[in-house]
């Protein structure tokens, strides 16, 4: 079981790291019409970080670059289905 856990380990950080954004976006209201690159800065920062944890772990050879870019689309998906 914890083997499972660390291969889908980058696709829950992904979706939990989006739907964290998705929320921050909603409520700061980054998409106005007022525009304010802060309020941009902080909804594309957890996405960010998603995306660092992925450069990582292909940096220290845990994974192969296709791994984590299925995973962060697997992420986004299963985002995308919790959210609808």
């Amino acid at each position: 079981m914890v083997y499972l856990s660390d291969k889908f380990c980058y696709a829950g950080s992904f979706a939990g790291l989006g739907f964290l954004s998705l929320y921050l976006s909603g409520k700061i209201k980054a998409f106005d019409h007022k525009g304010h690159v802060a309020k941009l800065c902080i909804v594309f920062l957890p996405l960010l970080t998603a995306c660092l944890v992925g450069i990582s772990r292909v940096d220290d050879y845990w994974h192969h670059w296709q791994d984590v870019f299925a995973g962060g689309l697997l992420g986004l998906f299963l985002l995308t289905a919790k959210m609808l």
